[in-house]
């Protein structure tokens, strides 16, 4: 007589759902998607071709002059210590060679500029056009 192989019960269809849910759990949203080889990946020389390098794109200034200083020693809290510089050279045609720049406590930013060699501390009232200022010293 012929023996009969007893075949292995299969789960229910609901359980393999279960199953296959919970390993799709564990591995993630992202394990589905196809993988590619190096062979078959998208060719990006042409891409790079067509993007600029950062050196040669435009500057971008999201405050103008008048808007980075405020009033006087007081900037912008966004203001970087080159904007700074940038803005008094327009502002006031001096030349700078130092800015010191913090964040009071209050939530202000102060800034210090140092002049240049060539300028003197006398002559900066007159080059700001106030005649009427005194410079302690």
């Amino acid at each position: 007589m012929a023996q009969k192989v007893k075949k292995e019960a299969s789960a229910p269809p609901k359980a393999e759902a279960k199953t296959k849910a919970k390993k799709a759990a564990l591995k993630g949203t992202h394990s589905h998607k196809e993988r590619r080889s190096a062979s078959e990946a998208k060719d990006t020389s042409a891409l790079k071709a067509a993007q600029i390098s950062w050196e040669k794109r435009p500057r971008i200034y999201k405050l103008d002059h008048y808007a980075i200083i405020k009033v006087p020693w007081l900037t912008d809290v966004k203001a970087n210590k080159h904007w700074v510089k940038r803005a008094v050279k327009k502002l006031y045609d001096i030349d700078t060679a130092k800015v010191n720049a913090l964040i009071r406590p209050d939530g202000e930013k102060k800034a210090y500029v140092q002049l240049a060699p060539n300028y003197e501390l006398w002559m900066l009232p007159t080059q700001l056009g106030a005649s009427n200022l005194s410079v302690a010293g």
